[in-house]
């Protein structure tokens, strides 16, 4: 019980991050892009990179590689869901649980729902980079 939703636990903090964390910087993005000024949490991300000598990075491309960043985060995310739910349907079929193996089964198809938005966000996300 307490694999499949440690599992489950990742899939969700999966979706949280898609949710939360690229909404904010396809907003950030599409602000860019129509002239808005940066708020706060973005602002932070430009002063730092205009700290890093030789950077020279528009605000573009700095929202786009911290969308980049999301998507390693959830990759790991979704590395720690499928390795969860393995060992979870590992335990499950061992011992006759069903629902635990559903559960198992449902974070894997979570992340893999994840994954196609990540590329897909990715993917709008560089046509919103001037």
């Amino acid at each position: 019980q307490r694999i499949a939703g440690r599992a489950s636990s990742y899939a969700i903090l999966n979706v949280l991050a898609i949710l939360v964390l690229d909404a904010m910087v396809l907003g950030w993005l599409h602000g860019n892009l129509h002239g808005s000024a940066p708020g706060v949490i973005a602002g932070v991300f430009l002063f730092v990179a205009k700290a890093i000598p030789g950077a020279g990075a528009e605000a573009g491309q700095v929202f786009y590689t911290v969308l980049v960043a999301c998507a390693a985060l959830k990759m790991w995310l979704t590395w720690k869901t499928v390795r969860t739910a393995r060992a979870a349907i590992v335990v499950a079929d061992a011992t006759g649980e069903k629902n635990y193996r559903g559960n198992a089964k449902g974070a894997l198809v979570a992340v893999t729902i994840c994954g196609l938005m990540t590329a897909a966000v990715l993917y709008f996300g560089a046509k919103m980079v001037p």
